[in-house]
């Protein structure tokens, strides 16, 4: 991610709300990635949670040091900046690739070969 400036006092406060919602969105993303991942190894997830059992008091912890260290680390408040803006992206994405994922697999399952050109002789 680019470097650029600090978040100042009033951008860490106008981006709290909104960073909590995105990582709250990207534990959830992360949870079903990783039980996907054990089922499709053939392991049961039983969909214990990983990241998603964090509570409010947790997520609001991880906010407050992230608007705090993005105020001292220009490489943190890209990082924050960069988690609010990506989260409709990634939202998206989450809608869009598994069913992506289960197209394609319908198609190679449900492949028809083609018949054997018939070639004319001369």
């Amino acid at each position: 991610m680019p470097q650029g400036r600090k978040l100042s006092a009033t951008e860490a406060n106008a981006l709290t709300s909104p960073f909590a919602d995105s990582i709250e969105d990207y534990f959830k993303y992360m949870d079903q990635y990783l039980w996907n991942r054990q089922e499709k190894a053939g392991k049961p997830s039983g969909e214990a949670p990983v990241w998603t059992n964090l509570d409010d008091e947790e997520i609001a912890a991880l906010t407050r040091v992230m608007m705090r260290f993005g105020q001292h680390n220009a490489a943190a408040a890209a990082v924050v900046r960069g988690a609010i803006e990506a989260h409709d992206y990634v939202d998206v994405g989450m809608i869009f690739v598994p069913r992506i994922q289960k197209t394609v697999e319908i198609i190679r399952e449900t492949n028809v070969p083609k018949p054997p050109r018939i070639r004319k002789s001369a």
